[in-house]
């Protein structure tokens, strides 16, 4: 019976003897051979994310051209200018969107800007006192310090 997963069956697993030498060079080739099949595999999936981002940049500079929605804009902001790209597009319909009550097209702009909170985590002593920046820190364990 093949095994077409990828998980091991620890049940098939044998050690090899000193006169399976054999077993050994082809169990080796088999897994050099898979390794090179999954770096060849994210290699693929890597230039297919380059392509992609690429053409997010490519139609994000595109000059947008929707007239009907450009009057709409233009409600919200007259000093638009006449010609503004589909990232412009985007940013101004996410700005509209956070404006009428969407919490995700905020939460969009807030990150967009380089303003995303960083979640901190704070090592305290039962005292209260913080202990991060403090220099060195040695913590006990069976008894010992480690550094």
């Amino acid at each position: 019976m093949s095994n077409s997963s990828p998980e091991p069956h620890l049940e098939n697993l044998r050690p090899f003897s000193k006169d399976d030498v054999e077993r050994a060079r082809e169990c080796g080739k088999k897994g050099k051979k898979r390794q090179k099949e999954i770096k060849e595999e994210k290699i693929k999936e890597e230039k297919e994310r380059a392509k992609l981002k690429d053409i997010a940049l490519i139609l994000g500079g595109m000059a947008f051209g929707n007239e009907k929605i450009k009057g709409k804009f233009k409600e919200y902001i007259p000093n638009i200018p006449k010609e503004i790209s589909v990232d412009t597009a985007m940013m101004i319909g996410q700005q509209l969107q956070a404006i009428k009550g969407s919490s995700k097209s905020a939460i969009f702009i807030r990150d967009t800007r380089g303003e995303k909170p960083v979640d901190k985590k704070a090592l305290t002593t039962p005292d209260g006192e913080n202990l991060i920046g403090k220099g060195s820190l040695t913590i006990k364990i069976g008894g010992k310090d480690i550094d």
